[in-house]
């Protein structure tokens, strides 16, 4: 009698972890893929953030990567810092003295994704890039070549999240399955070895 009881509370155990795994809600996705597309510029990016809402009602951009192609393309190297971030911080590139207001925040889900103020990254050869809105009109504004600092080479953003695949929480939940098992086939084992 007492073996069954053992075995019904390992199965009821073994399916609350089961159930936890899959009963989770599912997390914001802290992943999008960003486009801009401009007459002269054009920016794949790949741009994380942090997983809640700012005091903005945007998500704080923590990295970026990609490449921008055009006049003065390469790989995007770097996300510039914003010691106010969400808020409003100005940066001056030590290179040309050309500055930029940005605040490295991306409103997903919005037709405005970027505000005025946008992300502020570093690409190419140490060229600085800012996207940016003015109303409902993108901007991509940069160091190189100078004819496109202000207010930079006009064009559309498409913005969308890097979709979580269908299979990795039953991946997950299937890997911890297998540890509960493989753990209380050891245990089982050790007892049997004390036993002797």
């Amino acid at each position: 009698m007492r073996g069954i009881n053992k075995a019904v509370a390992n199965s009821a155990f073994v399916a609350g972890i089961v159930a936890v795994f899959l009963g989770a809600p599912p997390a914001k996705a802290a992943t999008y893929d960003v486009t801009f597309t401009g007459s002269s510029f054009d920016v794949f990016a790949v741009i994380t953030t942090a997983n809640t809402l700012d005091s903005l009602g945007g998500y704080d951009i923590t990295g970026i990567s990609g490449t921008v192609t055009g006049p003065t393309g390469g790989a995007i190297t770097n996300l510039i810092f914003n010691p106010s971030q969400p808020y409003q911080g100005t940066y001056y590139d030590p290179k040309t003295g050309l500055g930029w207001y940005y605040d490295n925040v991306l409103f997903a889900g919005s037709t405005i994704p970027f505000d005025n103020n946008g992300p502020l990254f570093d690409f190419g050869n140490g060229i600085v890039g800012n996207i940016y809105s003015a109303g409902s009109t993108f901007y991509f504004s940069v160091t190189n070549p100078s004819s496109l600092y202000n207010p930079g080479d006009v064009g559309t953003v498409a913005v969308s999240e890097t979709p979580l695949p269908a299979a990795l929480p039953l991946f997950a939940s299937g890997l911890g399955a297998l540890g509960l098992l493989g753990w209380r086939s050891r245990r089982r084992a050790a007892a049997g070895i004390a036993a002797i």
